[in-house]
């Protein structure tokens, strides 16, 4: 056709689920891209943090009651989960969903500015899979989606590796993962494929946490320098990176994040 303007081939697959194959050639730019995010459906704080002395650990878990050494029942919460691509009609919009967290750790607390944990003080935690529990959270769909074989409800599993990190006396500490700071991020859908994205990160804000004694919000023990058994409300988003061509060169398969970059990349480049 002559025109310096870039195609997009939109394929959809025989059993109609969303797919991200990305194809790099040589000219690329690679853009980051909050693919999907979940919000509780009903109040209250289901994410508990337990300081776990008997088993040299402390656990991150989604539960329905106050958990005491180790003692608890996991459980998946309700959340609203929400696709920030183009899918198809029944996967766009809200989710309605369930969300279940098991993970933990056996790293201590790190202040660098403060060994004496003082109010306002930075702190992280390490979660590296050392812990008894593997580092999981997964968003389960209600009921299965029309795509695929009409079984598919795995809207989102993430295996991860990262730290928990706030100041302290915050209510409003983060658990978060970027492969860039050597992370692992590791991300399986239904509905989208991950195969060749490059860089993956996440961001689960709590809201409200709060330190079973005496209520206020991240402290630390400083008996095991772990922090104190707390419960939160929390949110979060969902980080890809993809490589995408620049116009003249692009051979780019993908259901919908392709024009989202696209178009996304044109309006910094050259607006008309």
């Amino acid at each position: 056709m002559g025109s310096k303007r870039a195609r997009i081939s939109f394929l959809i697959s025989s059993a109609a689920v969303a797919t991200l194959v990305l194809s790099c050639p040589s000219t690329a730019t690679a853009t980051v891209v909050t693919f999907a995010q979940f919000d509780q459906s009903s109040s209250g704080n289901p994410f508990y943090y337990d300081d776990v002395p008997s088993a040299g650990d402390a656990e991150l878990i989604t539960s329905n009651g106050v958990i005491s050494n180790g003692t608890y029942t996991v459980i998946s919460i309700p959340v609203s989960f929400t696709f920030l691509v183009p899918m198809p009609a029944d996967l766009t919009g809200p989710q309605q969903a369930t969300l279940k967290l098991i993970s933990s750790t056996e790293s201590k607390v790190y202040d660098p500015w403060s060994p004496t944990y003082a109010s306002g003080s930075y702190s992280s935690q390490q979660f590296l899979g050392n812990g008894a529990l593997a580092d999981i959270l997964t968003v389960t769909r209600d009921t299965a989606a029309a795509e695929g074989t009409g079984n598919k409800t795995n809207l989102l599993t993430m295996d991860y590796t990262g730290q928990i990190a706030g100041k302290i006396s915050s209510v409003t500490p983060q658990l978060s993962g970027n492969t860039v700071l050597g992370n692992t991020v590791t991300y399986t859908s239904d509905f989208m494929n991950f195969a060749n994205s490059t860089q993956q990160d996440f961001s689960l804000t709590f809201s409200s946490w709060t330190t079973l004694n005496g209520g206020g919000g991240l402290q630390v023990d400083t008996e095991d320098q772990y922090y104190d058994s707390a419960y939160a409300a929390g949110a979060a988003t969902f980080d890809v990176q993809a490589t995408v061509p620049e116009p003249g060169t692009l051979s780019l398969a993908t259901f919908g994040l392709a024009g989202i970059l696209l178009r996304r990349k044109q309006k910094i480049k050259s607006p008309q």
